[in-house]
């Protein structure tokens, strides 16, 4: 997706590839910019891909250039999004965790010229996009309100990606066939300077009723945990010994600030997205930790073994 601004210095597109099994081999490959990179990987042994410039959307369009990624065994794979002072990172699930109904969540906090956005990624068959769009977007020419519906067709391994000025949140897309949905903004800030964040969502089929998400040690103010609905739901929030009861429509929001050093219990009697914002912090003149944005995960979803990426460059905590 798009990254603050078009022909904004130092784009860097990465993958972080890393086996589970060994003699994994990965193709990625980008064929309308005639891209292709191979590689074969030992359990446990990571490869980091850089991505050509091409594969970054600009504006309310469609883009034949997805990237696709396949491998002969298990892998994790994580992408990387960065241009000089903005930059996110986002797992990335495989095909199989894709789904057919999705619901938009965007961060509200804007700079200047900057927008909420999300995309749609196809697989290898012809498909239709259905988009209820909570307010006002503009996608390749044409400008649909809030509350109407939009029709796309999408050719096999095409994307597409909308933005707005205004509120995205609450967006509803459906499809044909499987897809995947990433959502973000091309620069949000709170307590920090603006960043682009991003993430790859889940689809309705893969949410989950109990949460627990832990506070960010690093955070001395508060971050934002966002629940969402797709059908009346009761969440019940724990925090501390605080407890609040929010009653959800279909598609609503409710933010709940999160703070040290207790963590979050959420229950739900139906299944609900749960993501949290980062909301950046302000070290010193010149010292800043920027926002980023992630999905968390349903605690049925907890395993037993984990693969962390450490980035370059970067403080790395977990």
């Amino acid at each position: 997706m798009q990254n603050y601004a078009p022909n904004y210095e130092s784009p860097h597109y990465q993958l972080y590839i890393t086996a589970v099994q060994a003699n994994a081999k990965v193709t990625v490959k980008v064929p309308p910019l005639n891209f292709k990179q191979e590689k074969t990987l030992n359990a446990g042994e990571r490869v980091t891909i850089s991505l050509p410039t091409g594969v970054e959307m600009y504006g309310s369009k469609r883009s034949p250039n997805t990237v696709r990624i396949e491998a002969s065994a298990d892998v994790s794979v994580t992408s990387f999004n960065s241009k000089q002072y903005t930059a996110d990172t986002s797992v990335v699930y495989p095909t199989t965790e894709w789904g057919t109904e999705y619901f938009i969540f965007t961060p509200a906090s804007s700079s200047y010229g900057s927008y909420k956005e999300f995309s749609v990624t196809n697989g290898k068959e012809s498909n239709k996009l259905e988009i209820f769009p909570r307010c006002t977007i503009r996608f390749e020419g044409r400008v649909y309100s809030g509350g109407s519906r939009m029709v796309i067709d999408l050719q096999p391994y095409e994307s597409a990606q909308l933005q707005s000025v205004y509120e995205l949140s609450g967006t509803r897309v459906a499809s044909q066939h499987p897809v995947a949905v990433v959502t973000g903004h091309t620069c949000t800030w709170h307590f920090a300077k603006c960043n682009h964040v991003y993430e790859q969502l889940l689809p309705v089929s893969g949410w989950g009723s109990s949460f627990i998400v832990p506070p960010l040690t690093f955070q001395s103010k508060f971050d934002s945990v966002f629940l969402q609905a797709s059908q009346p739901t009761q969440a019940t929030v724990h925090h501390g010994n605080n407890k609040k009861v929010f009653t959800l429509v279909r598609g609503q929001i409710v933010e709940i600030n999160s703070s040290n050093p207790e963590a979050l219990s959420i229950q739900a009697d139906h299944g609900i997205q749960v993501l949290m914002l980062f909301n950046g912090v302000t070290r010193s003149w010149l010292h800043y930790y920027d926002p980023f944005l992630m999905a968390i995960l349903s605690n049925d979803r907890f395993c037993s073994s984990y693969s962390l990426e450490a980035l370059e460059g970067f403080e790395n905590k977990a």
